[in-house]
């Protein structure tokens, strides 16, 4: 399950200016370090996108355990590296 954004996170942040937060592998974590040629054929590309969805939450519950021992930012804090 996708941690969702908040509204009220977004109204409360919207005016910083966070720099150098990394480069956003979202939507193309498997593109930038698989062949090109495994996402030619349709039924395939289909599974890899869903297993990247999986692989980029995993990714992201990882980058909550800094967030946790971190006591002076909320506990749905994003912008750390």
């Amino acid at each position: 399950m996708p941690i969702k954004e908040s509204l009220y996170d977004i109204k409360d942040n919207r005016k910083n200016d966070i720099k150098h937060k990394g480069f956003d592998y979202r939507d193309q974590l498997f593109e930038k370090s698989m062949s090109h040629l495994l996402f030619q054929e349709d039924k395939r590309f289909n599974i890899l996108k869903k297993i990247e969805s999986v692989m980029v939450e995993l990714i992201d519950q990882v980058k909550t355990i800094k967030t946790f021992y971190n006591y002076a930012v909320k506990k749905n804090y994003r912008d750390l590296n």
